[in-house]
């Protein structure tokens, strides 16, 4: 009796946990916690994006953060002259009392975030492979493509000013644990190197991008920071991920590397092209 080759997953293939064939993974501790959090995030994000009772004080405050980001993101914390808005009978309705510079830009900053945290959250769900949706998510974080003008402000906030305004931790804590879940999921899925420290990897993968990002940002080229993330990502894989799935992952790494910086004019949190199985190439 013969058995049948073992063969590696085709481009454009469910990995391994996703194979119908295969039996379903038997839930651990470990996963059920990570489901409960998956869904606890779901519902933060349907609360801070659901629409109801817009009054006025809503509308003059996104309007007053609209023209403070304009601003920062043009010229900057230090360059921004707004001194004509500290005087609008309507600053403190609009910004909860905000009556500063400083003020506003953290209101910025947190605004930006906000809508950077639910762009990402759209982009995780138990359909798509983690280590995928990793991937995406680390691009969006870092891609201005994908920003609009108050992400990009906040973004150039927290380079500027960030560790003044005290939001740099909590961002960047949220960040690595997002990383980190996903990391926990890629090895329930068989994707990810199950003797890996998440812990320990998720703070390296937010060292590589967020870093590569600076130095994109610091040298204004276009194409800076998809070299960066190429780099990034060519050191990363081998480490984490299990030898059977390297070619794929390294593919589809290649294929989101050709989107970074040619979603000219994309809102935060829409995908161009819509995504067939595991993989369907840039989206």
């Amino acid at each position: 009796m013969t058995t049948a080759p073992t063969t590696r997953r085709a481009i454009g293939t469910p990995p391994v946990a996703y194979r119908t064939e295969r039996p379903r993974l038997v839930k651990t501790a470990t996963t059920t916690a990570e489901s409960a959090d998956a869904r606890a995030t779901e519902r933060v994000a349907r609360r801070i994006t659901r629409v109801s009772s817009v009054t006025s004080a809503d509308i003059t405050r996104m309007a007053i953060l609209h023209q403070a980001a304009s601003s920062f993101g043009q010229h900057g914390y230090c360059g921004s002259d707004l001194s004509h808005l500290t005087h609008d009978t309507q600053l403190a309705e609009g910004t909860g009392g905000s009556r500063s510079k400083s003020d506003l830009a953290r209101a910025v900053i947190d605004e930006g975030f906000v809508r950077l945290a639910v762009a990402g959250a759209r982009l995780v769900n138990r359909r798509t492979p983690a280590l995928e949706s990793l991937i995406d998510v680390a691009h969006l974080m870092v891609d201005p493509s994908q920003h609009d003008p108050l992400v990009g402000a906040a973004h150039r906030l927290l380079r500027e000013v960030g560790d003044q305004l005290g939001s740099t931790p909590a961002v960047f804590d949220s960040w690595r644990t997002n990383y980190r879940n996903l990391l926990h999921r890629g090895i329930a899925e068989e994707d990810v190197r199950p003797d890996i420290d998440t812990d320990e990897t998720a703070q390296l993968l937010l060292y590589l991008i967020y870093g590569g990002y600076l130095v994109s940002a610091a040298t204004s080229h276009p194409s800076e920071l998809k070299r960066q993330l190429t780099l990034t990502w060519k050191t990363l894989l081998p480490m984490i991920v299990i030898d059977a799935q390297q070619e794929y992952f390294r593919e589809f790494t290649a294929r989101r590397l050709t989107a970074i910086g040619s979603r000219s004019n994309t809102p935060t949190g829409t995908r161009q092209g819509k995504r067939t199985g595991a993989s369907s190439g840039p989206t």
